[in-house]
């Protein structure tokens, strides 16, 4: 069990650097073109970001975490095809 728990630690801090990553990808794109919806999306990002996984527990975090880099994601790609 506990090399599940390192095993999730190592995947939750490589999503927390996947999700910094992609705000500042976002961010610099949106310098063209803002995008409220985008906005929202690096808001909820930050705070998963910020936060730590003691009220939703770790496995829920890393859930969250990568709900939130795939939302960047598709963001980014709808900025590239409106610019």
């Amino acid at each position: 069990m506990h090399r599940q728990s390192g095993g999730l630690d190592s995947l939750t801090l490589q999503l927390r650097g996947h999700v910094n990553l992609l705000i500042a990808e976002l961010e610099q794109a949106m310098q063209q073109s803002e995008d409220l919806r985008a906005v929202a999306g690096i808001g909820e990002a930050r705070r998963r970001v910020s936060g730590g996984p003691s009220a939703l527990g770790p496995m829920r975090h890393a859930q969250c975490l990568a709900r939130s880099t795939v939302a960047l994601c598709a963001h980014l790609g709808r900025l590239a095809v409106s610019v």
